[in-house]
């Protein structure tokens, strides 16, 4: 533990039946009695046991039944008809109100959708299709961003899509067509200019200027 002086930066709180009233010597030696010692090297814990580590033998013995030990799945790969079938059973069972953490639906629609699996992966392979590199400016950044040629928000609208399951199932959300890759300072710039319902042909000037 440091060492040093330490200032109180809160007073705490006395009760009503000690006010006025001072701790005796005999009261302040049985305080302190339960905790001295405490973070001194080899004490003991609040089950007292003294806590201990392996010997250099027997994190031999350890690494050598450990050795060679394979998983059933090692060089293995599921067929595509176990895949299907595992597609089918997870299918919404860790999405909305099956999800351990739902809190009520307080998390709105957009934020849900940016946050999922699908929307990580769709970025994913925008980057890796245009070797994670500006299109603009045809350098590579630190910080990319996968522009909707098509606005992300319009695509929610017309398909009239209210649930992440819905997004899910929306097939053109997920085009990566309609995605191209900017540095952030560039797509900064364009919907500064251009707003947030965007066309291809918006695109297309901004790219050529």
């Amino acid at each position: 533990m440091p060492k040093g002086i330490y200032l109180r930066t809160k007073k705490m709180k006395t009760g009503k039946h000690m006010l006025g009233r001072k701790w005796t010597k005999t009261m302040r030696d049985k305080m302190n009695k339960p905790n001295k010692g405490w973070f001194r090297k080899g004490h003991k814990d609040f089950v007292g046991i003294t806590r201990k580590h392996h010997s250099e033998e027997t994190k031999k013995k350890i690494g050598e039944k450990s050795k060679g030990r394979k998983s059933g799945m090692l060089g293995k790969h599921h067929s595509e008809e176990t895949k299907r079938k595992i597609s089918v059973k997870n299918k919404g069972r860790n999405v909305g109100e099956n999800h351990y953490n739902w809190k009520n639906g307080i998390t709105p629609l957009m934020e849900q959708i940016r946050k999922c699996w699908k929307y990580r992966q769709w970025r994913s392979d925008i980057f890796h299709r245009d070797n994670y590199m500006c299109l603009k400016t045809c350098i590579k950044c630190k910080i990319l961003c996968a522009h909707h040629i098509k606005s992300f928000n319009q695509i929610i609208k017309e398909n009239k899509i209210t649930t992440l399951q819905e997004a899910l199932d929306c097939e053109e959300l997920w085009d990566i067509d309609n995605g191209i890759t900017l540095c952030k300072e560039v797509h900064e710039e364009f919907h500064k200019k251009y707003g947030d319902i965007n066309t291809q042909k918006q695109l297309e000037e901004f790219l050529n200027n």
